[in-house]
């Protein structure tokens, strides 16, 4: 009898299960059956000629939003997308562009630096790519003109200054690096600065820290900042090298369970001993924070820095028809201890508590913060007259004017360079001369009583006290420059470099000096790591 009840039982589960994917596939059936009846008849009877497939674009789009930011639709000429996400390269000119006052500005060149050499400029404005005008087109608009046959030419012309400069630059293979630079530091550290997870990126990690064990180095700092992500294998693949064959790294869980994953370590590493620091900040998101979150849960390296993003979804790129692709979210991410690494919830299926986890360990660790950091790094915040004329982009301004100058005497600053005092004296006077209207809070609040006092039809000697206020607290540009030295330096000093420099020797002149990387190699020289690690010391705070 109790064998009959378990196969009644069985065959009526059964029944609900078969039930439920029946009225799903119902659903899905009477949403595509009203979708094209509604696409056919304002085809046929719209009063306007309009673009089926403009159409379809626009729904989809819609229709995604719905989703979360990660889900993505991709049309055929959107492959070069496809390319960056999974190999990290592109055909193109290897630029970087802005909008400025309206007009499309070089912001940047890839590492290779051929548009460079070729006579292109940051802060020249891209005017014609062969007969077409592209002044003011914006950066998807303009890849139509800049992808092509690699090897194949370009004429564009560029306004640089006052003067209509014509170019001839090269279309190529544009190869997007994962490892900007790495080097042995001052301390004896090894250096690598990982910028992305594309393809291949595992194998050139190992073979930037074999050949750092050779220079004899006593840690290894692994620097992910602002490295977005990519692909899960590479993330998983640069774990084996540090953690025991057989350690968990990351778990992936999706509604069918059949797509479900525990990615364990399936190799000897090439090293499970050498002390390791992994730096984030709020750039550092998906891959990185696998990576970070199986070296933390393990324990075997530290965490400096900030919190990471928390992107904890997992994005798998499905062929669609017509050589059309689409980026959907399949999964989520948790890490060894079995912590998400998603903050935000999209879903709203997330419960306000949260919960406690623990590496292998013991020490107690957090969900839904992205990767919280074991020593925490100060931010380095900047003025609100230096952050308004960073985004205002005047800083960028004065790197094209001087930068220009040192291109016509043929000088290329060095790793020594510096900004003087004359040359800090000249941004002043460009501050001062240019039309910029710096505002403190105090001057804000001066007008606020302007208006107050208009409304409340105060007399005039109102209007002189608030004038004489107003005077006073308005600060010179050249002052402000001044109570703001340090900072305005280190920025125009990067500007100008990077004109001159790849990403590759502006990392190498840079390290040195950063207080991050100094953190890391203190941290890993003394006492500190060990204790951090064994649970005696949390959240250290440097500055």
């Amino acid at each position: 009898m109790m064998k009959i009840i378990k196969i009644i039982t069985a065959i009526f589960l059964l029944g609900l299960l078969t039930s439920s994917q029946n009225e799903d596939l119902f659903k899905l059936n009477k949403t595509f059956d009203i979708y094209g009846a509604v696409v056919r008849d304002i085809n046929e009877y719209y009063v306007e000629d309009v673009n089926p497939e403009l159409l379809l674009k626009n729904s989809l789009t819609g229709m995604l939003k719905e989703l979360d930011p990660y889900t993505e639709y991709y049309e055929e000429q959107d492959k070069e997308k496809i390319e960056i996400i999974t190999n990290g390269n592109y055909v193109g000119f290897g630029i970087n562009i802005k909008k400025i006052d309206n007009q499309i500005v070089v912001s940047g060149f890839a590492n290779d630096f051929i548009a460079f050499n070729d006579g292109l400029r940051i802060g020249d404005i891209l005017y014609k790519v062969d007969s077409t005008v592209v002044l003011n087109l914006n950066s998807s608009e303009l890849k139509k003109y800049s992808q092509g046959t690699p090897g194949s030419i370009a004429d564009v012309k560029v306004i640089r200054k006052s003067d209509t400069l014509s170019l001839l630059l090269k279309r190529h293979k544009v190869e997007m690096e994962n490892i900007a630079y790495y080097g042995r530091t001052q301390k004896g550290m090894g250096y690598i600065k990982l910028s992305r997870f594309t393809r291949g990126a595992a194998d050139e990690l190992e073979s930037a820290v074999l050949d750092l064990q050779k220079r004899n180095i006593k840690g290894i700092i692994i620097d992910l900042r602002d490295n977005p992500g990519g692909l899960l294998d590479e993330a998983v693949r640069i774990c084996e090298l540090f953690v025991p064959k057989n350690t968990m790294i990351v778990s992936t869980k999706s509604k069918n369970i059949n797509k479900s994953f525990n990615y364990q370590s399936r190799s000897e590493p090439i090293n499970s001993t050498i002390p390791i620091a992994v730096l984030i900040n709020k750039g550092s998101a998906s891959a990185s924070e696998i990576v970070a979150g199986c070296l933390q849960d393990n324990d075997r390296g530290v965490i400096i820095g900030r919190n990471s993003f928390g992107k904890g979804l997992v994005q798998t790129i499905i062929k669609l028809p017509y050589n059309s692709s689409m980026k959907i979210t399949t999964a989520r991410y948790y890490t060894p201890s079995g912590r998400s690494i998603q903050r935000k919830d999209y879903y709203n299926k997330i419960k306000s508590d949260t919960a406690t986890f623990y590496t292998v360990g013991g020490r107690p660790m957090f969900e839904r913060r992205g990767i919280s950091p074991d020593s925490i790094i100060a931010k380095k915040k900047f003025t609100d007259f230096v952050t308004k004329i960073y985004n205002d982009d005047l800083i960028f301004k004065f790197g094209n004017r001087i930068s220009y100058e040192f291109d016509k005497t043929g000088f290329v600053p060095n790793h020594n360079f510096e900004i003087s005092d004359s040359l800090l004296n000249v941004f002043k006077e460009f501050i001062s001369d240019s039309d910029y209207i710096y505002k403190t809070k105090s001057n804000k609040l001066i007008e606020d009583l302007y208006i107050q006092a208009i409304d409340l039809k105060l007399d005039s000697t109102v209007d002189a006290l608030l004038d004489d206020l107003d005077r006073k607290f308005k600060l010179d540009k050249g002052v402000l420059v001044d109570n703001n030295k340090n900072e305005i330096v280190d920025l125009i000093r990067y500007e100008i470099l990077r004109r001159f420099h790849n990403l590759t020797d502006l990392t190498r002149i840079f390290t040195t000096q950063d207080s991050v990387v100094k953190s890391a190699e203190t941290i890993l020289s003394d006492k500190t790591y060990s204790r951090i690690l064994s649970g005696k010391l949390i959240n250290n705070k440097s500055h």
